[in-house]
């Protein structure tokens, strides 16, 4: 469901104020960072809790991103396998909100060695929700749980990348940072997980067709199918050489 505003852990005016501090501590625009924490992890720690007293906070032999009066709070961009040991350990004392922000629109800009702008555009590539879908899948054996909850937050962001290193050194180095939050998805239980699955999408598909739909790898439109599956949003017949999936929900 599309959850509102009042009711996150971060708002767009603390992601923008979270956003000029990152920006300053990295000269951004007029220089380019050089964290090994890519910046979009950073920005959300410090949108949900400014007081960096209570990040990178000790848990039971792992560290939590955040930990305040709210529980934990974890960022986690991709690669929810990460997670599963850890939620192991936070679940039985802490509510646990989990933040994925998905790039939904991006603006690639390239900056010289003072940090002028050279030149802009726009990319072609786009997040969607199916992508939050594939990495529930991970999570199988975890959730749902009363205590779990997973915010994806749908982000227009800023991309800058250093002109005067090779193409892909510039993008190795890039820095991102939010122009605007467009929407954000909350899922707690499995009949959440249906604002994950693409809109006006045939009843029954293979998953050739899924894969086409979402324009995605085959990896990510098997593990999205999966978690639909798990979460009992689709069911699926063997037909010929194919599976045909059909929606539940």
């Amino acid at each position: 469901m599309t959850v509102k505003r009042k009711n996150l852990p971060f708002s767009e005016r603390s992601l923008h104020r979270a956003a000029e501090t990152l920006a300053a501590e990295m000269h951004l625009p007029v220089g380019i960072g050089e964290r090994g924490e890519k910046n979009l992890h950073a920005l959300f720690k410090l949108a949900v809790e400014p007081d960096r007293r209570r990040h990178e906070i000790p848990i039971g032999g792992f560290v939590a991103d955040v930990l305040n009066e709210n529980g934990v709070c974890e960022i986690q961009t991709k690669n929810f396998a990460r997670l599963c040991r850890k939620l192991e350990v936070f679940l039985p004392e802490h509510d646990v909100t989990v933040i994925c922000p998905i790039i939904a629109d991006k603006t690639i800009l390239w900056v010289d060695g003072d940090g002028q702008v050279l030149r802009t555009r726009k990319s072609p590539k786009h997040g969607a929700p199916t992508d939050a879908a594939a990495e529930l899948y991970a999570l199988r054996g975890i959730f749902p749980h009363p205590r779990l909850r997973f915010l994806f937050p749908l982000l227009s962001v800023a991309e800058y990348r250093d002109a005067t290193r090779v193409r892909s050194a510039a993008k190795r180095s890039a820095d991102r940072l939010p122009l605007s939050l467009l929407d954000v998805i909350e899922v707690r239980d499995n009949s959440d997980v249906a604002d994950l699955f693409p809109r006006d999408f045939p009843k029954t598909f293979t998953a050739g067709e899924f894969e086409k739909h979402i324009h995605r790898t085959s990896r990510v439109a098997h593990a999205a199918l999966g978690a639909f599956l798990f979460c009992g949003l689709l069911t699926r017949k063997k037909e010929g050489r194919a599976y045909l999936y059909t929606q539940n929900h």
